[in-house]
């Protein structure tokens, strides 16, 4: 069986609810694993810190009456590992694709906020705007973000009509192209013939 990343039968557990049920609060969550909060709690906090999981707090504080803040849902490496868990084979083909960079894309960055993630949510739901992106990725770092890939075929609608949904809710977010894109060896290649090429100029100035 490949490796799935849970280290405990619990961390499986919880990931496969949330494949099968979607989204959950800690509160359904604990109602059907079972087990105490505290150990629940240090279990979803260590598949988040590994990427498996997404955090979502509600602004409000609660989600309905009776609920604790937040949601729980799965990411697409939890949903991977999940997968992998349960021997399904891995889809190579399709992460390659989503990690292909080509000439002429169409990037769209955004940074989503705690205080902008549920008008994010509710303006991507249906997905019209995104339905003509070649791949979304989530980027996490010193803030949580989201890449919006779309291939040159589609034209500019589609990328302005996601950026202007965007900066209508208050997601930061910039636009950009990809120009030139190359192997990392050819780039090395050709900055090295630059830097070349820019200190013969210089010996040519000098000799005049």
């Amino acid at each position: 069986m490949a490796d799935s990343g849970f280290k405990t039968h619990k961390e499986r557990h919880v990931a496969a609810l949330l494949r099968s049920k979607g989204a959950l609060n800690a509160a359904e969550l604990l109602r059907i694993v079972g087990g105490d909060k505290k150990t629940l709690k240090r279990c979803l906090h260590r598949l988040c810190t590994r990427g498996l999981l997404d955090y979502v707090a509600s602004e409000t504080g609660t989600i309905a009456r009776g609920h604790p803040a937040g949601l729980w849902s799965l990411t697409s490496a939890g949903a991977r590992a999940v997968a992998a868990s349960q021997g399904e084979p891995s889809n190579d083909d399709e992460v390659k694709s989503v990690t292909s960079i080509k000439d002429g894309q169409v990037w769209i960055t955004t940074v989503v906020t705690m205080n902008t993630a549920a008008d994010f949510r509710a303006v991507l739901a249906d997905g019209e705007l995104s339905a003509a992106a070649s791949s979304v990725v989530r980027v996490d770092g010193e803030s949580q973000g989201y890449l919006f890939v779309f291939d040159a075929s589609v034209g500019n609608q589609p990328p302005d009509n996601l950026q202007a949904a965007l900066e209508a809710i208050g997601v930061p977010c910039s636009i950009s192209v990809v120009r030139d894109a190359q192997p990392a060896d050819e780039f090395v290649s050709s900055v090295r013939t630059a830097r070349a090429a820019a200190a013969r100029a210089l010996e040519g100035r000098a000799e005049q």
